[in-house]
């Protein structure tokens, strides 16, 4: 069976987000299936469709690659750390880690200063392998368990809410004494694709999120790495997609349901750099050499308002963290977006409002606001 992507054209703008990565369910070949019903004279669709970890892993193990975020213990410093694991697959839902080990350990640096807000890299003592509290079988520190749907209704068209699972693994009590950012993980996720699953992100609604991939979908992209202009995108929308919240223990939650009515966020990238008016020397120094943004109406392309964006990840890390900022007139100021002709009578505020993580393949990426970990956004880049 050949793998192809299944898309949902978003009503009136045509937005087409990647939701399925490969046709058919369970190993079966659907196009073959129903055309021998047919020739059985059965209609319509009868075939049965399920949606579980099998989805994820059809046999054996997984290896994945994965990126998690967590508020750091001292502040003004955040955690940002790249992992490889092996994953087994037990049974039709539950999958453990059989390993867990730290590829890439930074810090987001929010304080100012010549260097602005950044990512720096931390020692390489913290690049090895983490021991887990169990790591030989699923138990309630060590397990990944998926919702199971199973219905008639093909997986393209499933409900995002089906497509999801729930992630438990806590680590040995000297990893944790060891590495301030080795955190145990409860958290909710969304998968993307269905058969077979790409990548699955979430969080805990309190602090973490995690974002993992098949180990063979990120190498394919590891030699061509991510640049500022990468984000880049005029034509409305720019970039668009849509909103779950997380909870550990639940589905996630989301109001998209493939329309365009139901998308939460649009916004085109723009190639210059944002113009700082009467941005203040503090944000300047925070997040200058930024660039322009515009945050879109979903429904009409109309400006909601103005923005920057701002590639923060290092040259030799594959983590492709960017920065998407707003700007506003300070309270009190012009009730009007920032602009050069208040000169001195208006002073504007910026601050970061989306953590933007890009996909190797710069075609979409997954974004979280650092300060409500309750939610994230899946977007595509049209």
């Amino acid at each position: 069976m050949s793998c192809s992507h299944s898309l949902i054209r978003i009503g009136l703008i045509g937005v087409a987000l990647i939701l399925a990565s490969c046709g058919g369910s369970d190993g079966h070949d659907e196009a073959a299936v129903n055309t021998d019903l047919r020739r059985l004279g059965v209609t319509g669709n009868t075939y049965t469709h399920t949606f579980d970890a099998r989805n994820y892993i059809e046999s054996g193990s997984k290896d994945v690659i994965g990126h998690y975020y967590t508020i750091g213990v001292w502040p003004d410093y955040d955690c940002v750390y790249t992992f490889e694991a092996t994953l087994n697959r037990v049974n039709n839902i539950e999958i453990y880690f059989e390993s867990f080990t730290v590829v890439e350990a930074n810090h987001l640096i929010y304080e100012g200063g010549s260097a602005g807000v950044h990512i720096a890299e931390s020692s390489s003592q913290y690049d090895s392998a983490d021991p887990l509290l169990t790591g030989s079988a699923v138990s309630d520190s060590n397990h990944l368990t998926f919702y199971r749907y199973s219905g008639t209704t093909p997986l393209s068209d499933i409900p995002m809410v089906d497509r999801s699972a729930n992630l438990s693994l806590e680590f040995s009590d000297d990893a944790k004494m060891s590495d301030a950012c080795i955190k145990d993980m409860h958290v909710s996720l969304q998968a993307v694709g269905t058969s077979s699953i790409s990548t699955l992100y979430g969080g805990d609604g309190n602090g973490m999120f995690v974002l993992i991939y098949g180990k063979s979908d990120w190498e394919q992209y590891a030699s061509d790495a991510v640049q500022q202009a990468d984000i880049f995108a005029d034509t409305f929308p720019g970039w668009a997609g849509f909103r779950s919240y997380f909870s550990f223990g639940s589905k996630p939650t989301t109001d998209y349901d493939g329309t365009a009515a139901t998308l939460d966020l649009a916004f085109d990238a723009h190639d210059y750099a944002n113009p700082n008016f009467n941005w203040t020397p503090d944000s300047l120094e925070r997040y200058g050499q930024a660039y322009d943004l515009t945050v879109r109406d979903i429904a009409d392309g109309s400006s909601l308002s103005t923005g920057w964006s701002k590639l923060i990840s290092t040259n030799n890390s594959t983590q492709n963290v960017f920065l998407v900022g707003g700007e506003a007139p300070a309270a009190g100021m012009y009730p009007d977006t920032c602009n050069t002709q208040y000169g001195e009578d208006q002073v504007c505020d910026t601050w970061i409002d989306l953590i933007f993580i890009m996909h190797g393949a710069k075609d979409r990426a997954f974004a979280f606001r650092d300060w409500d970990f309750s939610h994230a956004y899946f977007l595509i880049k049209q």
